[in-house]
């Protein structure tokens, strides 16, 4: 019986100096994926919530570039920025947010501060269209004509 106690100490005092010991621990910040520290170098005014969702975005098949997406909803309030490190084109990109087989227009991307960037906010949660597409388009028509970033929050 007297055994059975010690055993019960010693595990409850090796529990509690494994949890107090990770308390003490320094815990360091998640690093940035280089994806995202390519982006954010191309768009300096651009500060992402500490709070948004990020989703990094690389290229589709054999088109080159890369980009960032990144959300929020609070307080009712639905905002997503998609910015893209993207060549020059004579059509125009668009970005798309993609729940399943649903997807969504956010916009015609415009080219500023060195790359391409669109914005979108409503008053709909869509925080269940996880994943993001830009796309080169030459008609404004609702259907996306050729892929060329992709990635997933």
């Amino acid at each position: 019986m007297i055994v059975g106690f010690l055993v019960i100490v010693v595990l409850v005092s090796a529990g509690l100096l494994i949890k107090n010991y990770k308390k003490g621990r320094s815990v360091e910040p998640p690093i940035k994926p280089p994806v995202f520290e390519q982006v954010e170098a191309k768009f300096p005014g651009i500060k992402v919530p500490e709070n948004a969702d990020r989703a990094g975005l690389t290229g589709v098949s054999e088109a080159a570039g890369v980009g960032e997406a990144f959300r929020t909803y609070e307080n009712g309030r639905f905002n997503i920025t998609v910015m893209a490190d993207l060549a020059a084109t004579d059509a125009f990109y668009q970005a798309w947010m993609a729940k399943g087989d649903s997807y969504l227009s956010l916009g015609r991307m415009s080219l500023s501060k060195g790359g391409y960037i669109v914005e979108f906010s409503g008053n709909i949660d869509y925080s269940d269209y996880s994943k993001i597409i830009v796309s080169r388009e030459k008609a404004l028509d609702g259907t996306i004509e050729e892929k060329v970033l992709e990635g997933s929050f």
